[in-house]
């Protein structure tokens, strides 16, 4: 939602898990998605989400290496990732995604980058979580 996502978009979510965010932005906002994760387990579950809200030929999963990721293929890349993976990731969608690009990361945030909007979001009864999105220039 903060990112505005719709149905020309292309959602990427690096370090997927279970594929929540682009099984949502497929359901909700009619968007396209595409997971990336490591673990082969998760891309099951994911799958299996995927399926069940009857959005399994909107998106995609791939077992693999997110810093691998097709950049220019999405139009909003979402993470939530550990902050030692900001850095790096940072200089690849400097390089790599289109100009416009939204960038929404979940409790971490890019060095040296001022988001254009952030949110709180209470993720449960004793935490909060910061949400940030950013553009790519």
């Amino acid at each position: 939602a903060l990112a505005d996502a719709g149905p020309n978009d292309t959602v990427l979510d690096l370090g997927c898990g279970d594929g929540a965010i682009v099984v949502a932005a497929a359901r909700r906002c009619g968007a396209r998605g595409i997971g990336i994760d490591c673990d082969p387990s998760l891309l099951a579950a994911a799958e299996a989400r995927a399926k069940a809200a009857g959005v399994s030929t909107s998106v995609t999963f791939i077992c693999g290496d997110l810093f691998a990721a097709d950049f220019e293929a999405a139009s909003l890349v979402c993470l939530y990732l550990a902050p030692a993976f900001y850095p790096p990731l940072q200089d690849r969608i400097r390089a790599r995604a289109r100009p416009g690009t939204r960038i929404v990361s979940h409790d971490y945030f890019f060095p040296g980058w001022s988001p254009i909007k952030t949110e709180l979001v209470r993720v449960s009864a004793a935490h909060v979580s910061q949400i940030f999105m950013w553009r790519v220039p």
